[in-house]
């Protein structure tokens, strides 16, 4: 199958803070993104979600609804991907920094509109309102 007839998935987290803001996370390249990433072989999508969050600001989510949204979207790089996005929270918001983490915030709508948001994010606007 040609590469552009397939889709990366990804699992992504939503998490609120007492605000209503969200917490998104910028990489290296200067992006801002939800935390979460893409689904290893054999992961199911909480493990996933887990691994991913670790790895990124190195603390574990708990998902608070098992309801999921869904949407696609195109990386930088041209390539198609699915993301599934839970509502998570932590028990700890002492977040590490990390290539994949050098800043993190939680932002309303009106501020993440400003911020360099990853192009695959385009399909979740609506949460913001």
């Amino acid at each position: 199958m040609p590469e552009q007839d397939t889709f990366q998935v990804a699992v992504k987290g939503l998490n609120f803070n007492l605000d209503g803001k969200v917490l998104m996370i910028k990489d290296d390249q200067g992006e801002w993104d939800l935390p979460g990433g893409r689904i290893n072989h054999g992961e199911n999508l909480p493990q996933a979600l887990e691994r991913e969050c670790d790895e990124e600001l190195g603390v574990k989510p708990r998902i608070i609804d098992s309801k999921i949204i869904v949407w696609s979207g195109q990386n930088t790089d041209g390539a198609w991907r699915v993301d599934i996005c839970y509502q998570i929270e932590f028990a700890d918001t002492n977040f590490k920094l990390s290539s994949e983490n050098v800043e993190h915030g939680y932002f309303n709508g009106e501020e993440a509109r400003k911020l360099k948001i990853s192009s695959h994010l385009n399909g979740l606007k609506e949460i913001f309102p």
